[in-house]
C-alpha cells in the first residue's frame, strides 16, 4: 500500500484481522511523519524511489485512454482490461 494509506488502515474492513495476521509492506509516499501515533511490528518500508504517482491517478489515466505502460509491471494493463477491473 502507499504510504499515506497507513495513516487509515483502521478504517479498513477487517483492520485488525490484518494488522495482527499480516505483514503490511509500504511504498514510500515522500511523507515527513505518520499520523499513526501505534507504530506496527508487522510493517516493511520498501526502499524504493519515490514515485510521484497514486493507484488512483493510474485508474482515471486508464479510464482516459492514456498510456500507463510506464507504471505498470508486465501483463498488469492487459489483466486490468481482459478482467473489466476498471
Amino acid at each position: 500500500m502507499g504510504e499515506d494509506n497507513l495513516d487509515r488502515i483502521d478504517q479498513w474492513k477487517d483492520a485488525e484481522c490484518i494488522k495482527s495476521n499480516y505483514t503490511i509492506y509500504v511504498y514510500p509516499r515522500g511523507k515527513k511523519e505518520s499520523k499513526n501515533s501505534t507504530p506496527l511490528q508487522n510493517v516493511k518500508l520498501f526502499n524504493a524511489d519515490y514515485i510521484s504517482i497514486s493507484s488512483t491517478q493510474i485508474r482515471e489515466s486508464i479510464r482516459d485512454g492514456k498510456n500507463v505502460i510506464y507504471y505498470l509491471p508486465l501483463g498488469v494493463y492487459d489483466y486490468i482490461k481482459l478482467n473489466n477491473l476498471l
